[in-house]
């Protein structure tokens, strides 16, 4: 098996060899940035003689008149020494809008003004760096050129500052960020990137950028690498500080023995542990880490599961965070070749403890590189289970396509083992049309692993032409075979062919009405079952979706769907739906309300069949700035489900209700949590987090969490399993730069 990887691994790099196509000349089109003729008092102010010497960015606007002049005056200067890169700006204002101070705050109710850096000009990727006039840091990363549903990835961050002076009608900015927190290369410390500046006025719905974008993507065009103005800047050489982030932990926890007679356990803890971040070259970080602790991420959101299928939930661990686009190779909807909450989470989505590791990423040349590799622990610290990673893609052709693989390996203490090899490629067509393939295989103790059978193997092919405006389409075809066992990987089903295909177009109304958008997408989509032949899941529907300039949406979808169990298949807690054939048709409306508001509001409503019974579900969620500095939350689904067996009728409620609170004292300090309860399990969770910030790399977290049976808690009043679990933690880390 060993030898068929390293073959496979051969075959792939000397084919992207061959496809290597001749480039443009480096710094073809590009903009050079100005060097900064003087040293900057950084303090928000701007009141140095050399600003006002510097060429100004002009913005337009993106949304709601795409094209035309910003409605509030900007002046815009970038700029950079020897150590950062620097962002001014002085920014008119008649309704400032700043109702949070917390760190990595993204929402469209404060105004922002930040960055976009394509920082390996890849067209690719990027780094955001966005604050507001309270000077906070939302940092984040760009995927997959913006393409998708949620395309970034706001839990990374990095090392940067920045300072702001708030006026009654303007503010001022200062933005610096240290070329040691950009990967990049040089050319004899020459550089080039792409670049966006991006300002929202939130009471105005308004995105002003620079360069001028069209807004032919959807919401996420303003964030899309491949339409960044490409820059320049000369005599960058990137220092390579070492960051060592040691930790010291000391917790408390209430655990429930769920076996009777069900007495409480008082357990203690004293922990520490080291992290170390170290820019190899310009281009390259290696992150190491031992005793790693993740006791400070904010817990997952409970998710209402009315389907037979695996949920997926995102990655908020930092650690996994630096250049994580490397290793999302996705394989059609959620399903990917690697998903690092196989590392350390448990099937519960509780946190296993780790020996430690080691994580690589950057480029080199034009190859995108990316390894990991750590190992679990038992509490007696012997190691459990290895993990490691390995990937690695080659630009080709042109600025948007690559070839890559990547390997997987899975290895216990008892000598159980899963691998997987996948190769992939992902080629950009004239326009907006992006073909991609990908083809993997599994290695699992215990089974056949014969490398010449569809058995162990997955292939998936897509054909899209992505964007808002005008025809568009997503053409898809899978096959993932019986012993295909991606066990770091996420499936949503398995054993199974595939068909999707979608037809759209899209409307971008005229700058005189008020309706800003619409778009018109028909869909179908069928898995068939491998060892049957017959259809597991067939959907047939079509969404419209209109969105006004003043921030409000409106959507209406129905769809017909097909279900076939071969099986009886427990969907919900106690409620097993017989096996057969089921014909089902699901109906829905919902809007929304700005989301710079003070107030805004989203609902939707959904009904039709529910296999051999009625459904109805209200979901609905509110956001209120009670006052600049507090924020709440509520999210309630409510779903009634009216239950028809044939021999007497009742109703299933299943709901689920989230309260979430945010509260700044200073950019430096915040308090935030949720309570969140389903009667799914009949589980509530709760999750309080405050956190002291005085600096980039210097935090103190002091973490509550509890999970509750609130049937057991009401019923019979008793607490111990009732509350089964509870757990205190303080968390302090200091980063030493070296």
């Amino acid at each position: 098996m060993k030898a068929y990887f390293c073959g496979m691994l051969q075959r792939l790099v000397f084919i992207s060899i061959l496809l290597i196509a001749g480039g443009l000349s480096l710094y073809a089109n590009s903009i050079e940035i100005p060097r900064l003729k003087g040293e900057i008092q950084f303090d928000g102010k701007l009141d140095e003689l050399f600003w006002k010497q510097m060429p100004l960015f002009p913005t337009v606007q993106h949304v709601p008149y795409n094209g035309e002049k910003p409605s509030e005056d900007e002046r815009i200067y970038l700029g950079y020494d020897d150590q950062y890169l620097y962002l001014a700006a002085e920014l008119q204002g008649a309704n400032i809008q700043s109702p949070s101070r917390k760190r990595d705050e993204f929402s469209l109710k404060p105004d922002y003004i930040g960055l976009i850096i394509d920082s390996y000009h890849d067209k690719e990727n990027a780094l955001g760096f966005l604050t507001t006039p309270a000077a906070l840091r939302s940092d984040f990363t760009v995927v997959e050129d913006a393409v998708g549903d949620y395309p970034i990835n706001n839990d990374w961050n990095t090392f940067w500052d920045v300072k702001t002076v708030v006026g009654e009608t303007s503010w001022t900015v200062e933005m610096r960020i240290p070329f040691s927190s950009l990967q990049f290369q040089d050319n004899d410390g020459d550089v080039e990137m792409g670049l966006i500046v991006m300002r929202l006025i939130a009471s105005k719905n308004e995105f002003d950028t620079w360069p001028a974008i069209e807004n032919a993507w959807g919401d996420w065009s303003p964030f899309k690498p491949s339409v960044a103005a490409s820059v320049t800047l000369k005599g960058v050489k990137a220092k390579k500080p070492v960051y060592v982030t040691p930790y010291v932990l000391a917790g408390a926890s209430r655990v429930v023995d769920e076996k009777a007679p069900f007495e409480a356990m008082n357990r203690s803890e004293i922990n520490a542990g080291l992290d170390v971040k170290y820019n190899v070259t310009s281009n390259l970080t290696m992150d190491l880490t031992i005793n790693t602790d993740f006791a400070q991420v904010e817990a997952d959101d409970a998710q209402i599961n009315l389907d037979r299928f695996n949920l997926f939930f995102p990655e908020k661990r930092q650690f996994f965070q630096e250049r994580s686009a490397i290793f999302d190779l996705r394989v059609g909807g959620s399903s990917r070749i690697f998903y690092s909450r196989r590392i350390g989470i448990d099937d519960n989505g509780r946190l296993e403890k780790i020996w430690g590791g080691a994580r690589l990423t950057g480029r080199v040349g034009d190859y995108d590189v990316g390894a990991i590799n750590m190992t679990t622990r038992d509490d007696n610290w012997n190691p459990q289970t290895n993990f490691s990673v390995l990937r690695l893609r080659k630009k080709v052709v042109n600025d948007n396509s690559y070839v890559g693989i990547i390997g997987t390996n899975k290895f216990g203490q008892n000598g159980d083992y899963n691998s997987v090899y996948a190769l992939d490629g992902t080629f950009r067509l004239k326009g907006n049309n992006i073909f991609q393939v990908r083809w993997a295989q599994s290695f699992t103790d215990g089974y056949d692993n014969n490398p010449l059978s569809l058995k162990p193997s997955r292939f998936f092919i897509n054909l899209e032409k992505f964007q808002f405006s005008g025809f568009t389409y997503d053409l898809a075809f899978g096959r993932m075979g019986q012993d295909y066992n991606p066990e770091m990987g996420f499936e949503e089903r398995g054993n199974y062919t595939s068909l999707f295909g979608i037809l759209g177009y899209g409307w971008q109304n005229e700058p005189s009405s008020s309706i800003l958008q619409r778009n018109l997408r028909m869909y179908n989509f069928t898995y068939l079952n491998n060892d049957t032949g017959l259809d597991e899941t067939t959907n047939i529907g079509a969404e419209y979706v209109i969105s006004w300039r003043s921030g409000h949406y409106f959507t209406a979808f129905s769809y017909f769907r097909r279900e076939r169990l071969f099986e009886d298949t427990e969907i919900l807690r106690d409620l097993t739906i017989p096996q057969g054939l089921y014909s089902l048709g699901v109906y829905s409306l919902g809007f929304g309300t700005p989301g710079a508001n003070r107030i805004d509001y989203n609902f939707q409503i959904r009904g039709g069949d529910f296999f051999n019974s009625k459904f109805l579900a209200i979901e609905q969620g509110i956001n209120w700035v009670v006052f600049p500095d507090l924020t709440l939350g509520l999210d309630y689904n409510f779903n009634p489900i009216f239950i028809e067996n044939g021999v007497s009728n009742s109703t299933r409620y299943v709901q689920l209700a989230r309260l979430r609170f945010l509260y700044t004292l200073s950019t430096q300090v915040s308090l935030s949590g949720f309570i969140q309860a389903s009667s799914e399990g009949t589980v509530g969770l709760g999750n309080i987090r405050f956190r002291y910030n005085p600096r980039e790399g210097v935090d103190l977290f002091l973490v509550y969490n509890n999970r509750a049976d609130l049937d057991l808690l009401v019923d019979q009043a008793d607490f111990n399993r009732g509350v089964p679990e509870q757990v205190f933690i303080a968390k302090f880390s200091y980063t030493f730069r070296l």
